[in-house]
């Protein structure tokens, strides 16, 4: 029974496909890993159709997929990015002519609120001045900013409210911080119904 074809490119792809992805992956695609190298539209073309490709899997730095390319794979049927935005992988002509292409949705909306969380509390405790003073210049706490605060009962201004903003607001609750929110595109009542307050205008 013939297997389909599947091909990886882009870097960093090991972040998010570990090991056991891409064994089970194998069990039941012909995987080509052409992760790591610079492909140009020509190079692209010719080792998608080597691989007999019909999925594509992308990461950041993958190459553009253009009709021309889908024109000479006829094989090729799905893109998925794993990275984020699908628009510096694909042209608007390839999906308009009816190419399934998808990204990673909302999956990977708790791990970036997690980081935003971190970034927050790291600028306000100044840990990266801190770790500095002290593991660098060999210095002590009391030598280091004297403005360090905490994040409890702060002001929080978000700049859009899509999926990431929301498990933030969650993640955001210990503190008891006083969130406010601006996205023009965001629907009516998304957030009252988290406690936050709309505004109409940039923060």
């Amino acid at each position: 029974m013939k297997r389909n074809g599947l091909m990886v490119v882009g870097r960093s792809l090991e972040q998010f496909m570990t090991e056991s992805m891409r064994a089970e992956l194998e069990g039941h695609l012909n995987l080509t890993d052409c992760t790591g190298q610079r492909l140009d539209e020509k190079a692209y073309s010719g080792a998608l159709r080597e691989a007999g490709a019909e999925i594509v899997i992308t990461g950041w730095s993958s190459p553009l997929l253009t009709q021309k390319i889908v024109d000479q794979n006829p094989q090729l049927k799905y893109l998925c990015n794993l990275t984020g935005s699908v628009r510096p992988m694909v042209t608007r002509e390839v999906v308009s002519a009816g190419m399934l292409v998808t990204n990673w949705g909302n999956l990977i909306g708790p791990t970036v609120a997690e980081a935003a969380l971190m970034g927050m509390l790291s600028c306000l405790r100044r840990t990266v001045q801190i770790a500095f003073l002290m593991h660098r210049d060999k210095g002590w706490r009391d030598e280091g900013p004297k403005e360090v605060e905490s994040l409890f009962y702060q002001r929080v201004g978000l700049h859009g409210f899509g999926n990431i903003a929301q498990i933030l607001v969650g993640l955001l609750a210990p503190f008891k911080c006083q969130i406010s929110a601006y996205d023009p595109y965001v629907k009516d009542g998304v957030c009252e119904a988290l406690g936050v307050r709309r505004v109409h205008m940039a923060l």
